[in-house]
């Protein structure tokens, strides 16, 4: 194992005996042996489950456990979260922080220096504006992610989250090449600062995915950032989905998600919205309708789980409903890029639909999110060249969903054209993803 592996589990190991010696952890000799154990738990980068807690920390028998009739489990890491915080509030300095995520078992570890908890708010603020999907609130985070490094440049965590948000600026909406370089310039610093942490291997590894298509490099990034702690959260992140999918092990993917929303108390927007994606590029069509259904239902102000459901139920033969479903998303994403997206996507239902004549539009931003909306309602329509055009500008742009778009079973007709097949080539596929498309 590397030098800078053992370095950190070094110091998170240093950093629990000093949490498990304070004064506000003497008399809670439960808390104490839950926080070692999902410490030990996820250094050794193995899942963590309510039922196996149950086992482990309060020697409930698996066959016996239910989360409903035992609530020690969900009680005591409230209460653990809420020492936790009260620790860290009396010792703001500690370089190293464990956290435990409001919807996830699995505790994360930060090792930041010596932050000022208004700079740390700071921080986890743009980390969470990061996984919104409108630009707006990327942008807002951009804002946030450079008042951090304004005053703290060489934090290594802050990089890689710069380098994630210009990422998802280049799926959502605007150009792809103007964010995906400093975002490659952003991964680098990352890995430069912060060798040892998993964020910042995610971030190298997205860049090399989505703008390189380094496949084998990126595949060692992604291995690293696991080995790193990252465990589930590194296993199941946006730009290991899109490189899982891109390179035909949607299965593989699809289990890691469900494990991960398995761990969650509460699972977020992202990762209920993306299992349903997972799902329809497995063509689990079904199961994915039902995924995108609830996630719709779960997050009301989130559009693109009505979008993908959109594009699931006009797969499926739906094409009342996948129109609805469509309309209903650019309702909820109105006035923002995206909802010019999902417009050009419903204009090709409403036609194809009808049988009326589909208005011809040209994307605002050459080779970004709004040539997805070409590409779909062009084949929607069936005019494949005009589809192949846009895909070629998405490439050409590097836009981020490109690698696994071209396995959707929409696309499938486009495989037998050789314009096609020549931009399936500049992709640099391993054999994977082609062996995987003979199963399908």
């Amino acid at each position: 194992m590397p030098d800078s592996t053992n370095t950190r589990d070094a110091h998170i190991r240093n950093a629990l005996h000093r949490v498990l010696s304070h004064a506000g952890f003497s008399r809670t000799r439960v808390l104490k042996v839950l926080l070692e154990y999902l410490v030990d738990r996820a250094l050794a980068n193995e899942p963590i489950s309510e039922s196996a807690i149950a086992s482990a920390v309060f020697e409930i028998p698996a066959e016996d456990f239910h989360p409903y009739t035992h609530t020690n489990v969900r009680v005591q890491m409230h209460n653990l979260r809420r020492k936790l915080e009260a620790y860290y509030t009396e010792c703001p300095n500690e370089a190293v922080r464990i956290t435990l995520p409001e919807n996830s078992y699995g505790p994360v570890f930060e090792i930041a220096g010596h932050l000022s908890p208004a700079l740390r708010r700071t921080l986890n603020q743009a980390r969470l504006l990061a996984e919104s999907r409108y630009p707006s609130d990327l942008h807002d985070a951009l804002g946030l992610i450079d008042e951090v490094l304004g005053e703290s440049p060489t934090l290594g965590v802050a990089w890689a989250v710069r380098a994630d948000i210009h990422i998802m600026l280049a799926t959502n909406g605007e150009p792809p090449l103007k964010h995906l370089h400093p975002a490659s310039f952003a991964a680098a610093q990352a890995i430069a600062y912060a060798p040892a942490a998993w964020e910042a291997h995610i971030a190298k590894a997205g860049v090399l995915t989505t703008l390189d298509w380094n496949w084998q490099q990126a595949e060692q990034h992604f291995d690293r950032a696991i080995a790193l702690g990252g465990g589930i959260r590194a296993a199941t992140h946006p730009w290991r989905q899109i490189f899982l999918l891109a390179l035909g092990r949607a299965p593989e993917m699809a289990l890691a998600m469900e494990q991960l929303l398995e761990m969650q108390e509460n699972p977020s927007h992202m990762a209920q919205t993306n299992y349903g994606i997972c799902l329809h590029v497995c063509r689990r069509h079904a199961d994915a309708e039902r995924e995108l259904l609830l996630a719709a239902r779960l997050f009301p102000s989130e559009y693109s789980a009505l979008s993908w459901l959109a594009s699931v139920q006009w797969t499926m033969g739906h094409r009342v409903r996948a129109l609805a479903s469509q309309v209903k998303a650019i309702l909820r994403a109105r006035r923002s890029p995206p909802g010019k997206l999902l417009a050009l996507s419903a204009e090709g239902m409403r036609a194809a639909t009808t049988g009326s004549a589909i208005i011809v539009e040209e994307a605002d931003v050459e080779g970004g999110g709004p040539e997805m909306g070409i590409a779909m309602s062009s084949l929607i329509f069936g005019r494949h060249e005009r589809a192949i055009g846009a895909f070629e500008r998405m490439a050409a742009h590097r836009f981020p969903l490109l690698p696994f778009l071209i396995h959707l079973e929409l696309v499938d007709p486009l495989w037998q054209v050789p314009r096609f097949q020549a931009l399936i080539d500049s992709l640099q596929l391993p054999v994977s993803a082609f062996e995987y498309r003979k199963t399908r």
